[in-house]
């Protein structure tokens, strides 16, 4: 026993004398082991840590009705409102609902009709709302409501209405009547108080049914004695309950959460003895709990190449100081063999430093993946979040180890396979390969091809597959066998040819890379790191890109306000509050059943509108804007009567002929001005136009039959001296008209109209049929310019070459034209077409229920401005940068940091390992170049030898590697998921691949390794004394 521990003590005490000799090539091993070790820890914490992260952010993030509850309880009979509010509380236990924080209350009534003018007027109907505190999360304009009868209504439904501070109100199921005793606007900083800001939004009549339906104003604000006043059966109270969210908030904790949901809904169906409680739309957990689950099992496999791809460099460049060592070894391992050491001996010898090697850089590795891992999650994910060590990174690290060892394995196997001569000389000269070693080789780049071929065949995104994973890293690898042989193979055909020639330098060099291996070993390693460092970078950016173009399709500006208002109200909204189109622009996501359309006010596209050139190349968003916009500026009136001559040389049922301007008020108001009628010849009249004193646009003319009703029309009709409060209107005529049969009972009746001087002369003839002639401005052109998103699908009727026939919701059909296809568009992605909403408008009507309309702003919006926005109910916008936020915190962003981490690890690797390499290699190279300043070679020559055969070695690798790294991630990124797509409105990913900066980078590596290859040459030849040789030979 004593003597087998002394012999393995002194095995042990040979090894470390061994490593100590060797200390660079040590220094190096240990490092290159413990950083693929420390890959194996770092890849499965930090990318459970992500996810955990994610989850917590999005529910962070998430508008609380998605992820909160609204519970409304509803007491029967009189019943003040402290007691209701005790038996709402009473009505859910505690232990049910122990995921949610604890209810915020709030008073409120059914829609109550406002029988006072001009609310009657508008048919309003209003809510009651009551909030301990709502005051002072609020900006309130006069006094709170206090007492009994007290009530502020939002400063915009207080203008609309003209309704001033000390007006009494008269409300139906009250009472008492309210007087209002001040204002209010909503703020941003509100959040955290209020539930769901969307609450405050107030609504104006709009079509519904052939009707309009009722305004409905934001919530009076009241105090809570109001509702003594309220009719029995009118009391509701609200409770708002939060989820709770914490950094320790897991995927467990949100399915308990979703099992509270589900046993409330049963607690639910059980009556109640003195009211009935009932649960509010939107809550959204278990769908929330469904994707995430998806999101994090593929996450974790996108960033798999990545660490992968990090322990490959790594064991590559470990297998190549392995075999420096080894080779360093040889000269022991053949005196050991002539003393008489058992084969099995030589090889428990030989592998006994790879093996100490591994057994330093294991701790070392573990412990340095676990404090980057935890660094990482401190840097990039939530505060507070646990990191800890699992099972799997257990398991890769002990694979990396296995692996390592393998590697040291192959290194000892082909160091004692060769033959005594060799390994006494210490020096390795080429041979012809082996059998297996070439199958090998044929087999890595078959298996590239195969892969590449496989992947570029495959269409879509998809969950990372095997051949994504392994597409990288074979193709690095693929790319520096090739590489080496190819340097080889030109190297010897190019001694041949230089060897009687006077290319003494050329000769040298070539001779060198073909008859040393050293001097191509080292193209296989590099050749994989930078591929993997190019992939690693590629896939980072165009990751980075796609989740900016994400976050502007989810946006559409710097900030975007939700709105209830109809489109047309939103967008004269914006020209009320920015006349000159500088900051404010209304936009609308219409999702009817003919097809995906957003709307947008186009002559304010270029200056609000955030556009990456990604979604158009070839086309600027200026040119876009320009494209899609209304051909002149519109016809307007500004006053309050009209006076129109009207020349009557018409054939008709009926003697007179009435003309109706259809205008659109500042408001946003459709409003028809009837004028008339007009009897046969030349007459002058007016008419009052209500609401036109800011301007009212006229959007379409009617000549028709008094009533208006269709008749029978032959003649011609001509408009002159039309006037506005006295004042001559010469745009009238100067703007020009077409008839617009789209709405003319599908009679084309307008046959022509034409300026003559300052009059319009319409052309009438029904052709026997009763009908009303249309005409349009031609501010606005017949076929509208649309941009089609890559992949909308519109109803189509029917195509006239580029023209296009689309089917539409409005009473009329829209006659377009494409001027391009787009990547993404705001709110749709590229599954909807864009289009101009004062083009739009004119011929289609826009139903508010298919319609999701947003304001949109930039960032340097001044506050004066967003004070009128918020000043008319709009508030609380969702910005460019949240939007990033919630993008960069989701878990394929997160996981994919790695890939930035692996791109400046790998290239220290391969400098590290390049260092280490010409370091090793400087005693032998200076051998040579002693021995070849003997026989007479120059200096000069020597040194352009060594920099010629270093900067074609590292040249053809660092060109290998960037051009495979660049194919990889081109490839690969064209079926990774790197974002998560929750629908086809999500923007595809592209590829970062630039063939510019891809050159570029490919002549800033060449130079870089020529300074490199200079400046190794002239240390080589310092060193190249004929010393050297008289030290080698004694």
């Amino acid at each position: 026993m004593s003597g087998w521990l002394s012999e393995v003590l002194a095995l042990l005490a040979t090894g470390l004398r061994g490593l100590r000799s060797r200390r660079l090539l040590t220094a190096g091993s240990v490092l290159l082991a413990s950083i693929a070790i420390a890959a194996a820890v770092v890849g499965p914490m930090y990318q459970s840590a992500a996810g955990a992260s994610f989850l917590v952010t999005r529910l962070q993030t998430a508008p609380n009705f998605t992820t909160g509850l609204t519970l409304d309880y509803r007491p029967r009979g009189a019943v003040g409102y402290r007691d209701a509010e005790q038996a709402a509380l009473a009505a859910v236990p505690p232990s049910v609902l122990e995921q949610f924080e604890a209810p915020q209350l709030s008073l409120l009534s059914d829609p109550l009709p406002v029988t006072s003018a001009p609310f009657a007027f508008l048919d309003a109907e209003a809510t009651l709302l009551a909030k301990r505190g709502g005051c002072e999360h609020l900006v309130v304009t006069g006094s709170c409501p206090t007492r009994r009868g007290e009530t502020a209504l939002l400063e915009f439904d207080a203008q609309r209405t003209r309704t001033r501070i000390g007006d009494q109100l008269t409300v139906a199921g009250i009472s008492t009547p309210l007087t209002v005793v001040g204002t209010y606007t909503v703020r941003d900083a509100t959040t955290d108080f209020w539930f769901d800001l969307t609450r405050f939004a107030s609504v104006l009549p709009q079509p519904k049914g052939g009707g309009l339906s009722p305004y409905s104003p934001a919530p009076f604000l009241v105090a809570a004695g109001t509702f003594g006043a309220l009719d029995a059966g009118g009391l509701i109270v609200r409770m708002d309950r939060r989820l709770t969210v914490t950094p320790m908030t897991t995927i467990d904790d949100l399915r308990a959460a979703v099992q509270s949901v589900s046993n409330l809904s049963r607690l639910l169906e059980r009556p109640l003895p003195r009211g009935s409680l009932d649960l509010g739309l939107g809550n959204a957990l278990r769908s929330v709990v469904g994707q995430e689950q998806a999101r994090r099992v593929t996450a974790e496999q996108t960033v798999t190449p990545a660490v992968i791809s990090l322990i490959l460099v790594a064991l590559v460049l470990l297998f190549r100081l392995l075999a420096a060592s080894m080779e360093l070894r040889m000269p022991e391992l053949a005196l050991a063999g002539l003393r008489g050491l058992s084969a099995r001996r030589r090889w428990v010898l030989a592998l006994l430093e790879p093996v100490l090697i591994l057994t330093i850089a294991a701790p070392v590795g573990l412990g340095c993946g676990y404090v980057a891992a935890r660094l990482l999650a401190a840097e990039w994910l939530v505060p507070g979040l646990p990191v800890e060590f699992r099972a799997s990174s257990a398991k890769f690290a002990v694979g990396v180890l296995v692996a390592a060892l393998g590697v040291a394995v192959l290194v000892v196997r082909a160091a004692t396979a060769e033959p005594l001569s060799m390994q006494i000389a210490g020096t390795r000269r080429p041979r012809k390969s082996s059998r297996w070693a070439v199958s090998l080789r044929l087999a890595l780049v078959a298996a590239a091809v195969a892969v590449l071929a496989g992947t570029l065949g495959s269409r879509g995104t998809s969950n990372p597959s095997a051949t994504d994973l392994l597409l990288p890293v074979l193709l690095a690898v693929a790319a520096g066998v090739l590489t080496t042989l190819f340097a080889a193979f030109a190297a010897g055909r190019w001694a041949k040819r230089t060897a009687g020639g006077r290319g003494v330098a050329s000769y040298v060099a070539s001779r060198t890379i073909a008859r040393r291996r050293e001097g191509t070993l080292v193209i296989l390693p590099l050749t994989a790191a930078l591929a993997i460092a190019v992939f690693a970078a590629g896939t980072y950016a165009a990751a980075a890109n796609w989740r900016a173009s994400n976050a502007a399709t989810m946006v559409g500006a710097d900030m975007a306000f939700p709105v209830k208002l109809p489109l047309s109200q939103a967008v004269a909204l914006t020209h009320r509050v920015d006349p000159t189109g500088r900051w404010l622009m209304a936009v609308g996501a219409d999702a009817d059943s003919n097809g995906l359309k957003v709307i947008v006010d186009a002559p304010r596209l270029e200056r609000v509108a955030t556009w990456p050139g990604s979604w158009t190349p070839g086309l600027s968003v200026a040119e876009l804007s320009k494209s899609l916009s209304p051909t002149r500026p519109a016809l307007t009136l500004t006053g309050r009567r009209v006076e129109l001559t009207v020349d009557n040389r018409v054939n008709a049922d009926s003697d007179g002929l009435l003309v109706v301007l259809e205008t659109v008020t500042a408001t946003g108001e459709a409003r028809s001005v009837i004028i008339g009628p007009y009897s046969r010849g030349r007459t002058t009249k007016s008419a009052l136009i209500r609401s036109c004193e800011a301007g009212c646009h006229v959007t379409g003319l009617t000549i028709s039959g008094p009533g208006p009703f269709a008749q029978i029309m032959r003649g011609t009709v001509t408009v002159d001296d039309v006037r506005v409060d006295g004042a001559p209107l010469p745009y009238f005529t100067q703007i020009g008209w077409r008839g617009d049969s789209s709405r003319s009972y599908g009679v084309r009746s307008v046959t022509r109209a034409r300026a003559v001087g300052s009059a319009l002369e319409v052309d009438l003839d029904t052709h026997g049929e009763q009908a009303v002639a249309l005409l349009a401005p031609l501010d606005v052109p017949r076929v509208l310019p649309v941009l089609m998103g890559r992949t909308a699908r519109p109803s189509i009727l029917s195509s006239h070459g580029s023209e296009l026939t689309l089917e539409t919701a409005g009473s009329g059909d829209a006659e377009v034209r494409s001027i391009g296809t787009t990547e993404s568009t705001p709110y749709f992605g590229p599954a909807a077409l864009l289009v101009d909403f004062t083009m739009y408008s004119r011929t289609n009507s826009i139903t508010a229920g298919d319609t999701i309309v947003r304001v949109l702003a930039r960032s340097d919006t001044p506050p004066s401005v967003l004070d009128l926005l918020a000043a008319n109910g709009v508030g609380s916008p969702f910005t460019l940068d949240q939007a990033r936020h919630i993008l960069d915190q989701d878990a394929y962003a997160l996981a994919l940091n790695l890939y930035l981490v692996v791109t400046v690890v790998v290239l220290l690797l391969a400098l590290t390992g390049l260092a280490v390499n010409m370091a090793v290699q400087l005693p032998t190279r200076r051998r040579d170049a002693a021995s070849l300043r003997v026989v007479g070679l120059p200096r000069r020559s020597l040194v352009t030898a060594v920099a010629a055969e270093l900067t074609t070695v590292l040249g053809a690798a660092a060109v290998a590697g960037i051009l495979a790294g660049a194919v990889s991630q081109y490839v690969v990124v064209r079926t990774l998921t790197l974002g998560y797509a929750d629908n086809v409105s999500t923007p595809r990913v592209l590829p970062s691949l630039n063939l510019t900066a891809i050159a570029a980078l490919v002549m800033a590596a060449v130079a870089v390794l020529l300074c490199l290859g200079v400046v190794l040459g002239g240390l080589i030849v310092r060193g190249a004394r004929t010393a050297t040789l008289r030290e080698d030979a004694g």
